[in-house]
C-alpha cells in the first residue's frame, strides 16, 4: 500500500471517530454505559489508532498490536487505575508481542510453478498403489508354489 492510501484510510478512520464523538450521546457514567455505546466509542477509535500507527511501520498486524496496547492504557486511565507498574506491564507485553508478531508475506499467484509431473516413491503412494503391491506379491507368492 502506499502512503497516499494509508493517509486517505487513516482520514477516514478518523473523521468516523469524530462523527461518534460530536453526533453519538455519551453515557452518563462508566458503570450506566451499554456494550453497544463502548463498542461504538472504542472500535473507531482503535481503527484510527492502527492505521496512524500503520502509516509510519506500514505493518498492518503490528500496528493493531500497538493499538490495542494503547487502546487498553486509555482504558485504565479511564478507569483511574492507571500506575506505573499497569502501564509498565501494558507496555512490556504489547512490546513482546509487537517484536514476535510475525510478518505477513502476499503470495503472488503468478509466480507459482505448475506442477506437471508427479513422481511416486513408496512413501507417496496411494492407498490402491499399496493395495495393487500387496495383490501383485501375493499372486507372485502363489505362482512360486
Amino acid at each position: 500500500m502506499n502512503l497516499l492510501t494509508r493517509i486517505l484510510l487513516f482520514l477516514i478512520s478518523t473523521s468516523s471517530f469524530l462523527y461518534v464523538l460530536n453526533y453519538i450521546e455519551p453515557p452518563l457514567s462508566w458503570p450506566e454505559a451499554s456494550a453497544s455505546q463502548i463498542l461504538i466509542f472504542y472500535i473507531p477509535l482503535l481503527l484510527s489508532i492502527t492505521l496512524l500507527i500503520n502509516t509510519f511501520i506500514n505493518h498492518i498486524l503490528k500496528s493493531f498490536v500497538a493499538g490495542l496496547g494503547i487502546i487498553f492504557m486509555i482504558t485504565l486511565l479511564g478507569a483511574k487505575q492507571l500506575s506505573p507498574f499497569s502501564s509498565a506491564l501494558t507496555f512490556f507485553v504489547a512490546g513482546i508481542i509487537f517484536v514476535y508478531t510475525p510478518s505477513i508475506r502476499y503470495i503472488h499467484y503468478r509466480k507459482i510453478r505448475k506442477i506437471v509431473h508427479l513422481q511416486k516413491d513408496k512413501h507417496s503412494l496411494t492407498l490402491r498403489d499399496k493395495h495393487n503391491e500387496k495383490q501383485e506379491k501375493q499372486q507372485k507368492m502363489l505362482k512360486k508354489f
